[in-house]
């Protein structure tokens, strides 16, 4: 099973520049987002 890059944000804005720096640094590798706006209460 290849591997998964998981990134867990306080925002859905970050969602995009996080996408756009894979992209460019490692396309390769399969990316999934977590959003928990909460977590900053």
């Amino acid at each position: 099973m290849p591997a998964t890059l998981s990134f867990l944000h306080t925002s859905p804005i970050h969602i995009p520049t996080f996408d756009a720096l894979i992209k460019n640094q490692a396309p390769n590798i399969p990316v999934t987002h977590l959003v928990g706006e909460d977590f900053l209460f």
